[in-house]
């Protein structure tokens, strides 16, 4: 599973345009997405997430991660 998650990461942060130095920019992305869903997941598991859960009536935990994830962008440096 976590050959397949950093596999699936790498993917994503090495698609063109994410930086100029390819491999460590790609792992770069790569860390700093895996860091965001390992954080996400800690919160949830923690009960942090439960407030803003209740706030938007009808709000998942899947939901709430996918509408994060789409406020994120990879910028170029």
């Amino acid at each position: 599973a976590i050959a397949k998650s950093r596999a699936s990461l790498q993917s994503i942060a090495s698609r063109p345009g994410v930086g100029a130095h390819p491999p460590l920019d790609g792992m770069a992305a790569a860390v700093g997405l895996w860091s965001l869903v390992h954080g996400f997941a800690v919160l949830l598991l923690d009960g942090r997430l439960e407030g803003a859960l209740a706030a938007l009536p009808g709000t998942t935990p899947d939901s709430l991660f996918d509408a994060m994830l789409s406020t994120l962008t990879l910028k170029e440096p």
